[in-house]
């Protein structure tokens, strides 16, 4: 279960991680967009 758990977490950090990354590196009306996206996935 922990080893479940602990790769939910890693999945979900490198998601805000790219997440963050894509809102860098495209404009800010295009980024809310990506968030949704990524959310949505």
């Amino acid at each position: 279960m922990e080893r479940v758990v602990a790769n939910g977490l890693i999945g979900v950090g490198k998601k805000f991680v790219v997440t963050l990354l894509v809102m860098r590196i495209f404009s800010h009306s295009h980024a809310h967009q990506w968030m949704l996206l990524f959310l949505v996935v």
